[in-house]
């Protein structure tokens, strides 16, 4: 008689419990805030990690890359307008003439001198040259594979993680950045503010 006794007490407690924690699972955390399925993170790259993403230190060129992580953990579709962000974004174009090589003058001026002087370094003139072309190359197509575009919307699909980088100028000093994702499903807009 008594183990049914402790079985009926042991069920109506866990029955207490059961509601307590399956409101707690659907969207508050344990210090009784709400928690947003969307986490948004901004981080400036300093000169190293913009040599190791983009094969050239761009801070060098006055252009700060920020790079911008979304983790989508809801069911609902996301947009980003870039217009959404309050800074004053550089489009891709701009960012890979302000880094890019002057290939045709360095390799005229290589060569000309080389022909006129010593002519066997005309060939290593030539291959500055080559490898000049080639290193711009290689610099905006990975400008391309990470930017946010400033002419772009970009979706957020449900249960997804992106990383992009927008490019903004170093004339005034960045210390906070906020943005609005646009969500489909309730037509509604998400803030988020971010300070450096």
């Amino acid at each position: 008689m008594l183990s049914i006794r402790a079985l009926i007490m042991t069920m109506l407690t866990l029955a207490s419990i059961a509601p307590m924690h399956a409101q707690e699972v659907s969207g508050h955390d344990r210090r009784g805030t709400l928690h947003t399925p969307v986490e948004i993170s901004l981080k400036k790259l300093n000169g190293a990690e913009s040599k190791e993403r983009f094969g050239k230190n761009l801070l060098n060129a006055e252009i700060q890359p920020i790079e911008l992580i979304i983790q989508n953990d809801s069911p609902d579709l996301l947009l980003l307008r870039p217009s959404s962000i309050n800074l004053p974004l550089e489009k891709a174009q701009q960012v890979i003439a302000a880094a890019k090589h002057e290939v045709f003058f360095t390799t005229l001026s290589t060569a000309s001198v080389s022909a006129i002087y010593f002519w066997p370094a005309m060939i290593p003139s030539l291959g500055l040259g080559l490898w000049l072309y080639w290193d711009n190359l290689t610099f905006e197509q990975r400008v391309k594979e990470h930017i946010l575009s400033a002419d772009v919307a970009l979706e957020i699909f449900p249960y997804e993680r992106i990383s992009k980088t927008f490019f903004v100028r170093m004339n005034n000093p960045i210390e906070t950045c906020s943005l609005y994702l646009f969500d489909v499903h309730d037509k509604s807009f998400i803030p988020h503010t971010a300070t450096f």
